[in-house]
């Protein structure tokens, strides 16, 4: 018999892996020992070992939300230990459930007599198919069985149960959270007044003057945008002042915030005299006080001491 070695230097460990040999050849096999005393007889093994197709490279696919992926927005890269899916620029529509799948062949039974058989050791969550060779001494058939269906192992104990929460009550009786504050101004000046509610359902909102509904007097402005509530009064005049309130309803309740807004006089001119300066001076008369403003007159005695009578009057 011609027989060949398969390594060319000595090895020291007792396994060596014969590589490039043709698949469903059978070969004979012996080992030899070799130390510095010389070299033992040949040992082979009792049958034949027939060459057979190893474990494929795993089939690696990659889908966006269910579908096949554009090449040129991603690039996959797949070796025998993993594999890695590259967005070089992500963008908006990148967005979305990738998926990996792997289709890997093992081998799981060997030299089986029985027509069935029980697979275990299978990992949950895994889906597999499953193909049979039949072998005799002659070797192994070309072509294998596969199965129909597909054997998805289930995950068992995982089912997510959402934690039950109360639901959460936000109905709520009005509640200012900004009172209004007093005020004053002047006559023909107009003001407003400010406050803030909170509520659910969104309250409803009326303003009183004297404890009396304003409604839809066209003299006030009446807006609330977001919780925030404001009374603008135009042109105030003499008897616009007074207790506002601002009052808020809804189905829990209601509540009521007021202030008082003092309305203040102009100031009068007095024009009883006769200003002789140059200037158009004057005596200006409000709430019993007097102003000189850049006062420069030229008048004689008599008529200033009956201008100093007119403004005791006044004072007093």
């Amino acid at each position: 018999e011609d027989w060949k070695a398969v390594n060319e230097d000595l090895q020291k460990s007792c396994r060596y892996v014969i590589k490039n040999q043709t698949t469903g050849d059978r070969l004979k096999i012996r080992v030899v020992a070799v130390n510095e005393a010389g070299r033992s007889p040949p040992v082979a093994l009792p049958e034949p070992v027939m060459v057979k197709e190893g474990n494929p490279k795993p089939v690696v696919s990659w889908t966006k939300n269910g579908g096949p992926m554009d090449p040129k927005r991603v690039n996959i890269r797949s070796t025998e230990r993993d594999s890695i899916l590259f967005i070089r620029a992500a963008e908006r529509d990148d967005s979305g459930v990738y998926e990996i799948c792997v289709k890997d062949w093992f081998t799981v039974l060997e030299h089986y007599h029985r027509l069935n058989a029980t697979i275990s050791d299978l990992i949950m969550g895994n889906t597999y198919k499953f193909r049979v060779f039949s072998e005799n001494k002659c070797g192994m058939s070309d072509s294998a069985a596969v199965t129909k269906e597909e054997a998805k192992i289930s995950k068992t104990g995982i089912d997510y149960k959402p934690p039950e929460y109360k639901e959460h009550d936000f109905n709520e009786a009005p509640k200012f959270t900004t009172s209004l504050t007093d005020r004053a101004t002047t006559v023909g000046y107009s003001t407003k007044l400010l406050c803030s509610v909170r509520g659910f359902p969104k309250p409803k909102v009326e303003w009183m003057k004297n404890q009396m509904i304003i409604g839809d007097d066209p003299k006030f402005r009446q807006i609330c945008v977001q919780g925030i509530c404001s009374l603008e009064i135009r042109k105030p005049g003499n008897f616009d002042g007074g207790v506002y309130s601002c009052r808020a309803m809804n189905d829990h309740g209601e509540a009521i915030v007021s202030c008082k807004l003092d309305v203040k006089r102009k100031p009068r001119l007095c024009h009883d005299y006769k200003c002789i300066s140059k200037l158009n001076m004057c005596f200006v008369f409000a709430d019993a006080c007097v102003s000189v403003i850049n006062l420069n007159l030229l008048f004689n005695r008599a008529s200033a001491s009956r201008w100093r009578q007119e403004i005791d009057s006044h004072l007093h």
